[in-house]
């Protein structure tokens, strides 16, 4: 954007002194609408103004994104900063004041012909732009636009996850074999692992046997020195000791975690909004996060399957997706915190979400979601006995029946029977006999 604005001025330089040879009509038609006189005052109050509405508007706008970060999640303020729109106003204003300034350098006075009418037609179209870049940041701030954001960051990392997850196998099958662990020597954030590698180091070791390589970390996990990152199985002591070089060349290290490529970052991101906003005062922002993380749990609840992705045989590799799990401890997360603060509606909202993306999950999600949601559970029992509390225990009771879960039904119901005792209005003789006291 910065570089147009500098093309532009070279452009309308050459014009005014001539570099283009005779454009004595053209210069007389712009003259009439814009006389060159008084365009040296133009650009130089130009020039000012625009320096000014630089320094104004990005120390604002910095300032309300992280306030709104600050509430709600990191990356808000990283993702207003990434997005193209943003980016290319401040190029706008930046490159516009950068036009000015060279005209009234370059341009001897009483020359400006061109160069003015451009400016004057850049400053008008930047004051209505900027009534724009307002509005849009204030709709990017709302809490709608900003789960919004990092829902899509979560659907489109977890679609590229799942393409190296269908390469690999969903379990190890050599558990029986000696087992080599592969530690790193560094720390950071994983970022990247290289599957094709990989694959072609097991084809080079294949003579030495069957091998297995299980993952002990997902994307976007931190690692310290000394952390088990793989365990090799199968094979022989020296052809696991070779493919252990090759799983640490494999995998990548950042010093933040890849959006673009971490499903679990926003996941966690999703998870401390939906937890600070249950936890604090804003039942609003609370609802808007968990209805998300519920979206995120229908989108993932079923897993893809190879056909869909990928028609060659899986790689002699482990490595799990730990995407839905994480999502189910973040809505737990809610109700926990919920239960603390007091806040009925917000744990209401993620019990909900939880019984109705219930009959969705795989069998093995199931058994995880319900014991996640064994350990909230009492917490409700701190809740005022609203009309939303009871909806939600009564789907989760009927969820839990419909799964075959008797127990955990009948612990919902205990739940739900404490509740209605401590909440129960007092009887017209318990009522007299403590006027009379």
């Amino acid at each position: 954007m910065i570089g147009g604005w500098l093309l532009l001025a070279a452009l309308v330089i050459c014009f005014d002194r001539g570099l283009f040879g005779s454009t004595g009509p053209i210069a007389a038609a712009v003259g009439t609408v814009v006389p060159p006189q008084s365009t040296s005052t133009l650009l130089s109050s130009a020039v000012t103004g625009l320096i000014t509405l630089n320094s104004i508007v990005f120390f604002v706008l910095v300032m309300a994104v992280q306030h709104q970060s600050s509430n709600y999640s990191p990356v808000v303020l990283d993702q207003f900063l990434r997005r193209r729109s943003n980016q290319a106003f401040f190029g706008i204003l930046i490159g516009e004041a950068a036009f000015c300034m060279l005209i009234l350098t370059l341009v001897p006075t009483g020359r400006t012909v061109l160069s003015g009418a451009v400016a004057l037609v850049a400053v008008v179209a930047t004051l209505v732009l900027l009534l724009v870049f307002i509005y849009s940041t204030v709709d990017q701030m709302r809490p709608s636009s900003i789960v919004w954001m990092i829902e899509q960051l979560a659907l489109t990392a977890h679609a590229e996850q799942l393409a190296q997850v269908a390469r690999c196998r969903p379990a190890p099958r050599l558990t029986g074999h000696p087992a080599h662990a592969v530690h790193l020597d560094a720390s950071g954030y994983v970022v990247g692992v290289d599957l094709a590698r990989l694959g072609r180091a097991l084809d080079t070791e294949s003579g030495a046997g069957e091998l297995e390589v299980e993952f002990e970390i997902v994307m976007g996990e931190h690692v310290v020195p000394g952390s088990v990152v793989a365990r090799i199985r199968g094979g022989d002591a020296g052809a696991r000791e070779r493919l252990a070089a090759e799983v640490t060349a494999a995998v990548t290290l950042g010093r933040m975690p890849d959006l673009d490529r971490d499903p679990g970052h926003a996941v966690d991101q999703l998870g401390n909004i939906a937890w600070t906003t249950a936890a604090g005062s804003d039942p609003e922002g609370a609802r808007v996060a968990i209805r998300t993380l519920h979206s995120l749990l229908a989108h993932w609840a079923v897993p893809a399957s190879r056909e869909d992705l990928d028609g060659a045989p899986p790689l002699p590799i482990v490595y799990r997706d730990r995407a839905v799990p994480q999502v189910l401890d973040a809505l737990t997360s809610v109700v926990g915190a919920a239960g603390a603060s007091g806040q009925h509606q917000s744990c209401s909202y993620a019990i909900h979400a939880l019984a109705r993306v219930l009959p969705q999950l795989t069998p093995g999600d199931r058994r995880a979601a319900v014991d996640r949601l064994h350990r909230v559970l009492p917490t409700v029992t701190h809740q005022i006995f609203s009309r939303e509390i009871e909806q939600a225990l009564t789907a989760i009771h009927d969820a839990l029946h419909h799964a075959g879960l008797a127990g955990e039904s009948e612990r919902v119901t205990e739940i739900r029977r404490i509740l209605e005792e401590d909440h129960r209005p007092a009887a017209p003789g318990d009522r007299a006999d403590t006027h009379g006291r």
